[in-house]
């Protein structure tokens, strides 16, 4: 069985439109987790600064 560039073009798309859909339906917890992905990183970095 052969997968075409069409086949592969339409797995893309729908697994781009799954992630926005979700990002649109759970816009509040998807808002709340960058937030605190965003913050943690911060905090390693600055703690990194201190270990060295």
């Amino acid at each position: 069985m052969k997968i075409s560039k069409r086949e592969i073009k339409i797995f893309i798309l729908g697994f781009i439109s799954c992630v926005v859909l979700q990002g649109i339906i759970d816009w509040e917890d998807s808002v709340r987790s960058f937030k605190e992905g965003w913050n943690s990183v911060v905090a390693i970095n600055t703690t990194s600064d201190i270990l060295s």
